[in-house]
C-alpha cells in the first residue's frame, strides 16, 4: 500500500503499521529516524519553498517492504506529499521518487535567494536602507530553517543508506546514496547562502563605520582649528589691570590678523595630511 493520510486518519492504517507503530506514532514523539524491526519510521519538519513564510509542517513516513504510508500534519503538506507520491513498482522506488519530487525544486529557489540578496545588498550599500537591513536579518532566519530542514533529510537518508534493519534492496540503497549527495550539495548551498548574508550585513557595518569616521575626522578638524583662536580669547578675556598691547591702535587688527593666520594655516596642513 502507497497512501497520503493526514494524522487524524492514521487509525485505517492501524493494520498495516502494526500496534506497535501504531501507538509509537499516536505518542507524537516521533524521532527524525526510528528503525524498527520490520519498519522504518521517518519524522520531518517539510519546509515549503513556495511558501517560505507559512508555519512548517511535519510529516511522518512508515515504510517497510510492502508499505509506504505518508501521515501530513496539515491540508497544504496533505497535498504535497500526494503530489510526490506517486505509484511506482517498489516501495523503496516510491520512496525515492517521494524524496526526489520533494526536493526538486529546491536548488532553484537557493539560486533564487541568491538573487534576492543580491539585489537587497546592492540597495544597501547604495542608500543604506534600514529597511534592507531588516531584509538581511530575514534572509538569515529563512536560511536557518532550510539548514536545519536539510539537515534532517540528510540524517534520514544516511539512516536509510546504512540500512540496518536489512528493509532495502542493493539498488534502494543506492537510491539514498544519491539522495544524500543531492541533501548534501543543498545544505552547503545553504551554508554559503548563510556565510553570504553575514559578509553583506559586516560589508554594510563597515560602510557604516567608515561614514561615522569621516564625520568623526569633520568635527575633530574644526575643533583643532578652533583650539588655538579660543585660547587666544580666552587670554584677551581675562581681567588684567594692564596689558601693553592693548594700548596700540593696531592691536585689534593684529588679533585678527594672528586668528587668520592660524586658521589658513592649520586648513593648509589638514588638507596635505588629507584629513579632510
Amino acid at each position: 500500500m502507497q497512501k497520503v493520510l493526514k494524522r487524524e486518519d492514521a487509525a485505517f492504517a492501524r493494520e498495516a503499521l502494526g500496534d506497535e507503530v501504531y501507538n509509537y506514532l499516536c505518542s507524537e514523539e516521533c524521532e527524525t529516524f526510528e528503525s524498527h524491526v520490520a519498519m522504518n519510521v521517518i519524522a520531518f519538519d517539510w519546509y515549503d519553498t513556495d511558501a517560505p513564510c507559512t508555519p512548517q509542517a511535519k510529516m511522518t513516513l512508515c515504510v517497510d517492504k510492502c508499505n509506504l504510508i505518508v501521515f501530513c500534519e496539515d491540508e497544504r503538506s496533505y497535498k504535497a506529499a500526494s503530489a510526490c507520491l506517486v505509484g511506482a513498482q517498489s516501495t523503496e522506488r516510491a520512496l525515492y521518487g517521494f524524496f526526489s519530487r520533494l526536493l526538486k525544486a529546491d536548488m532553484a529557489y537557493l539560486e533564487n535567494v541568491e538573487c534576492r540578496i543580491n539585489a537587497t545588498e546592492e540597495r544597501l550599500m547604495k542608500y543604506s536602507d534600514s529597511d534592507c537591513l531588516m531584509e538581511i536579518l530575514d534572509f538569515r532566519y529563512e536560511l536557518f530553517d532550510l539548514k536545519r530542514y536539510y539537515q534532517q533529510l540528510l540524517s534520514i537518508f544516511e539512516n536509510c543508506e546504512e540500512n540496518d534493519n536489512e528493509l532495502f534492496t542493493e539498488n534502494g540503497v543506492r537510491y539514498f546514496s544519491v539522495l544524500v549527495n543531492r541533501a548534501s550539495r543543498l545544505l552547503d548551498r545553504t551554508v554559503s547562502l548563510r556565510d553570504y548574508v553575514s559578509q553583506a550585513r559586516e560589508a554594510y557595518q563597515a560602510q557604516i563605520d567608515i561614514e561615522q569616521n569621516k564625520l568623526m575626522r569633520v568635527f575633530t578638524v574644526i575643533t583643532a582649528v578652533f583650539l588655538p583662536l579660543t585660547l587666544l580669547v580666552g587670554w584677551y578675556g581675562m581681567n588684567f589691570s594692564h596689558m601693553p598691547e592693548l594700548d596700540s591702535p593696531f592691536a585689534y587688527p593684529a588679533f585678527a590678523a594672528i586668528c587668520g593666520i592660524i586658521v589658513i594655516v592649520l586648513i593648509i596642513i589638514f588638507k596635505r595630511r588629507k584629513w579632510f
